[in-house]
């Protein structure tokens, strides 16, 4: 096969449609130009939605169902599909056509089964009561109790699988339940999964076609029976062509796809601009370390640009300081005072494809830049960011839960723990491609210093605009792109900036949703308030019971940080709403009065 197919299969997108006509125009019309094939199992449909669909869609492939029920429509169209990779969409318009490119990104990038998940941070949803959330909730523990899964999400049928897999999946059941055993058998025939955020949004138009309490039986029962089928599978197994070990035949196409993937890439180290901002004397031994873990990196960036943030005491510290070391470029903040000018001004003086941030008071890991690099591989990325590990200079507080390691800019509880889209990447590390500042434009002035109430998402806003610019594009999240040693100082550990940092940061995703719209810019904290803070709650009392008593500080703490941001939010409701100013496209202008080439 040539290389050429390999980084470039063909993709197939089955939609079951019972009834679906009114649903049609919606969905079809934003399905990627670049899908290679578009099945459609209208079943026994009574409303036309084959002439529907055919009308929309002249090419479209309408498959004959046989059988009853959505496993039935969806067996009839992987069986179908001539695709390399199989991607299966509802067409009520709950799942989103725009994050197709998400889904096959997850398989070129090592994944043979990419599975949707409304529970990872840059997912959410705005169909499911209460009653929905505690039934997924409880069917999810049960499912990963039983088959050792680590599934955040079980009842979303929004996935896509390499072709050769397909036989994997659950395709002898033909109710709705097929979605969720296809979920086990393949985690349980020891496939690559890997979970990719989704946003679900309400039905248009037309009825659901399963009750609430009808389907979490249905999945209830489905479960149960596939854990005492699990003998009678395994002796299949042994004896059928899947090895012992558990190992699963893969196609040339995507072995080659992903052995690729993994060697090629348009973008090189030597195509990456380091940014870092600093602006105080206070961090100056945090600026030279991660001066200085830039230039021990095992691959050389194409340059390391220091900006200082209007001090001019600084500016002239590191110039005595810098002189003479390659690489390095120091220059002063040509626009507004604050971090969101200091990066802009950043990407001014830069020439490289890509432009990468890291915090001054942090450091890189001597992989950062290959990793970083690597994931670039997809043309799709348009940004990655990475892991974020705080070092907590006098120790961290027992009561300071993982789940808000973000009040001092780390990762925390929630993130995906593999390679995974997201909606936004975190300041502190993180890089873009050029093209998207030059088409979406550069961050809107945020934060100045360590904290300015109500402007902590700078960061966020860009992305989420981005990618209306590039609504076929994602970010990736890689944790293997490592900063590591963020400093957090002795006064972020008290309770007092806990407060204050959770209060602005609800004032800022309450300015962030009237920028952007309460449902992009909210979609990811719904999923973390949701799914993650009650799981972190309980993680709490159960250490407790255990015998560490701090478990209940740290439960407290989820409950204390929630209830300040949720007050935040009020607070930033009732405020005057900000102005929707769009940076300009064109990059800043640096005079070269400001620039300081040091090699």
């Amino acid at each position: 096969m040539h290389d050429d197919a390999a980084l470039h299969p063909t993709v197939s997108v089955i939609i079951p449609a019972l009834n679906e006509a009114e649903n049609l125009p919606h969905v079809l019309s934003r399905i990627p130009k670049w899908v290679d094939e578009v099945i459609l199992i209208p079943g026994p449909s009574t409303d036309g939605t084959a002439e529907v669909a055919m009308q929309l869609m002249p090419d479209i492939r309408i498959v004959e169902q046989e059988g009853k029920g959505k496993g039935a429509a969806l067996r009839c169209g992987m069986r179908a599909a001539t695709g390399d990779i199989l991607v299966l969409l509802d067409a009520d318009g709950s799942t989103d056509p725009h994050e197709i490119p998400a889904f096959v990104g997850a398989l070129l990038t090592g994944a043979d089964y990419a599975k949707g998940s409304r529970f990872l941070q840059g997912g959410g949803t705005v169909d499911m009561t209460w009653l929905r959330q505690l039934g997924n909730g409880a069917l999810m523990v049960l499912t990963n109790i039983l088959f050792k899964t680590r599934y955040s999400d079980i009842t979303y049928g929004y996935n896509a699988v390499w072709r050769e897999h397909a036989e994997c999946m659950a395709l002898n059941i033909d109710n709705w339940a097929m979605e969720v055993i296809s979920n086990i058998r393949v985690a349980r025939q020891g496939l690559r999964v890997v979970e990719v955020a989704s946003f679900e949004h309400l039905r248009i138009g037309g009825e659901a076609k399963l009750a609430t309490f009808s389907a979490g039986w249905m999945i209830l029962t489905a479960i149960v029976r596939e854990w005492f089928e699990i003998p009678k599978r395994r002796a299949i197994q042994n004896a059928a062509t899947v090895s012992a070990n558990n190992s699963v035949h893969t196609s040339p196409a995507a072995e080659q796809a992903r052995s690729l993937s993994n060697r090629r890439s348009d973008v090189t180290t030597s195509d990456l601009s380091i940014v870092i901002c600093a602006y105080t004397e206070q961090r100056w031994d945090d600026l030279n370390a991660a001066i200085a873990s830039m230039l021990h990196q095992t691959q050389t960036p194409r340059e390391i640009i220091v900006v200082i943030d209007h001090n001019a005491k600084l500016l002239e510290r590191a110039r005595a300081a810098f002189e003479g070391i390659a690489l390095v470029t120091l220059i002063e903040n040509a626009g507004e005072q604050g971090l969101s000018g200091a990066r802009n001004s950043g990407i001014a003086a830069s020439t490289g494809k890509v432009i990468a941030f890291i915090d001054e008071d942090a450091e890189a890991a001597p992989d950062w830049l290959d990793k970083m690099a690597g994931c670039y591989t997809d043309a799709s990325v348009m940004g990655v960011g990475g892991s974020i590990t705080p070092l907590w200079l006098t120790g961290k507080p027992a009561w300071f839960p993982d789940e808000f390691n973000w009040v001092v800019g780390c990762t925390y509880r929630g993130l995906p723990t593999r390679p995974a889209p997201i909606r936004n990447l975190i300041g502190c590390n993180m890089s873009l491609r050029r093209e998207v500042f030059d088409e979406a434009g550069n961050f809107r002035i945020g934060r100045v210093g360590t904290l300015s109430v109500g402007l902590e998402n700078d960061d966020t806003e860009m992305c989420i605009r981005a990618q209306k610019h590039f609504p076929d594009r994602i970010f990736l999240y890689d944790p293997s792109v490592r900063a590591v040693n963020h400093r957090v100082p002795a006064s972020r550990k008290a309770f007092k900036y806990f407060a204050k940092r959770c209060l602005s940061e609800g004032i800022s995703k309450a300015r962030l949703s009237s920028m952007v719209g309460s449902q992009k810019g909210l979609s990811s904290e719904r999923s973390y308030v949701i799914q993650t803070l009650p799981q972190g709650v309980l993680r709490g009392l159960a250490e407790a019971l255990r015998g560490d008593l701090s478990g209940v500080g740290r439960a407290l703490g989820i409950v204390a940080g929630l209830s300040i941001t949720v007050v935040g939010f009020c607070m930033g409701k009732i405020m005057p709403k900000p102005k929707k100013t769009m940076p300009a496209r064109s990059p800043l202008t640096v005079p070269n009065s400001q620039m300081t080439q040091i090699n």
